[in-house]
């Protein structure tokens, strides 16, 4: 949390609004295979929850943090990292169904081995920011994963699919969501993969 802003002498904590991240974002084929593949999963592992409607489908591939104010400088240093990649397009295999137990009870679908494409563009892209000057948040360990369900009150057991689910990365994106509306996605900038 931050102090100042509007509030500055008061004492008064600002909170955040927006949390920046880069992520995948499936194209309409895939996010539709993703769907199909998400109602059968609900119906044979059922833990109740929230369900993420398919338009928000994506795999989060570095946060940026989560800012009180839309924090353009941040944005314009991200999307100048990204324009200098060169990772050519990969293929993203999800054969795996699983569960966090934290507070959101998050059920997923993952990869049982990091692919070596997507090892490559966080790397790239961590090497990048880093250029920028960007303080890039340690991820605790990265579990590659696209939620498909919240607040669970059942976790899901983690399952092998029976027929994987193969997805061509082509691009990433940089992503702002306003936590004032409903973490509503917004698409700062999309980059192509080569």
């Amino acid at each position: 949390m931050q102090k100042g802003g509007l509030f500055s002498g008061t004492g008064a904590t600002v909170l955040p609004r927006w949390r920046v991240f880069f992520a995948l974002w499936p194209d309409d084929d895939t996010r539709a295979r993703i769907t199909v593949l998400a109602d059968r999963l609900y119906q044979c592992l059922d833990g109740g929850g929230r369900r993420l409607r398919p338009q928000r489908y994506h795999l989060t591939l570095q946060f940026l943090g989560e800012h009180p104010e839309p924090c353009q400088p941040l944005l314009d240093a991200a999307c100048r990292a990204a324009t200098r990649m060169r990772v050519p397009p990969f293929e993203l295999v999800l054969d795996r169904a699983g569960s966090f137990r934290n507070r959101a009870a998050v059920c997923w679908l993952g990869c049982s081995a990091m692919p070596t494409g997507l090892q490559a563009l966080r790397e790239a892209l961590r090497l990048a920011l880093a250029r920028e000057s960007l303080r890039v948040h340690k991820d605790r360990r990265f579990v590659p994963h696209l939620t498909l369900v919240r607040d669970a009150s059942q976790p899901w057991p983690e399952t092998a699919l029976e027929e994987p689910l193969c997805w061509q990365v082509r691009g990433f994106s940089l992503m702002r969501s306003d936590m004032e509306r409903q973490f509503a996605y917004g698409e700062v900038g999309k980059w192509t993969l080569g």
